[in-house]
């Protein structure tokens, strides 16, 4: 089985460096050990956290999101 293989620094050095993931490429903050996966276009800072089985945000109801 293929190992993955994350890029890895800390919040404070992806927030400076700002780089942009390869498209499926994953990158892991070392220090608060949240994900964000490279769409090949973005940088960092513009990246959504992953979080497994959320649906992106474009995919909510915004009506149902905002009675909550």
């Amino acid at each position: 089985m293929p190992s993955t293989k994350y890029v890895k620094y800390t919040a404070a050095v992806w927030k400076t460096k700002n780089l942009v993931l390869a498209n499926g490429q994953a990158g892991l903050e070392t220090d608060t050990k949240q994900i964000k996966i490279g769409n090949g276009m973005d940088p960092w800072n513009l990246l959504a956290y992953y979080h497994p089985g959320v649906p992106p945000l474009e995919e909510l109801d915004p009506v149902y999101a905002l009675d909550r």
